[in-house]
């Protein structure tokens, strides 16, 4: 099961990098002094926690060194926002052992066209842990949560 579970990672890893790119030339568009991070894709399930990152981009804002998490969830949006209430942010280990942890969370929409943004630096408060269901691997895990509404959205256009 690991070994299927590892492909399917494998393949949404890849595609996650056009998420990162999206919100990096977007920032970059803004005028964010903006850098990707290196990112290492683990050969094998087994040795998954030796490639653990530290985050996906690092921005400098008012003099300070931010990380910043992009996820392509897939997911359209309705009326521009997460079809849902509550937004399944990250796994819990993951953000507790993040050092330092990220300041924001860039959620892209199917399109890549609309990023839910969570300030965590503001919004860490209303974070909460849950038991999640992960039905590709048949277990549940621990996660964090939050609602919707501590969200601003974003259109990521950059004209031509």
């Amino acid at each position: 099961m690991i070994d299927t579970y590892h492909e399917s990672f494998k393949k949404r890893w890849h595609e996650s990098h056009k998420a990162v790119e999206k919100v990096a030339a977007w920032l970059v568009y803004k005028g964010i002094e903006t850098k990707i991070l290196p990112q290492h894709l683990t050969p094998d399930a087994a040795s998954r926690m030796d490639y653990v990152d530290n985050g996906d981009i690092e921005v400098v804002l008012e003099g300070q060194r931010k990380i910043i998490e992009v996820k392509g969830r897939g997911l359209k949006y309705k009326n521009g926002m997460f079809p849902f209430e509550m937004v399944f942010i990250c796994n819990a280990p993951s953000f507790d052992r993040a050092d330092p942890k990220p300041s924001y969370y860039f959620m892209l929409d199917s399109s890549l066209e609309i990023a839910a943004i969570l300030d965590v630096d503001k919004y860490r408060q209303y974070m909460f842990t849950t038991e999640i269901s992960d039905n590709k691997r048949k277990e549940k895990f621990k996660g964090y949560q939050i609602d919707r509404r501590h969200f601003s959205y974003r259109l990521l256009t950059i004209p031509r």
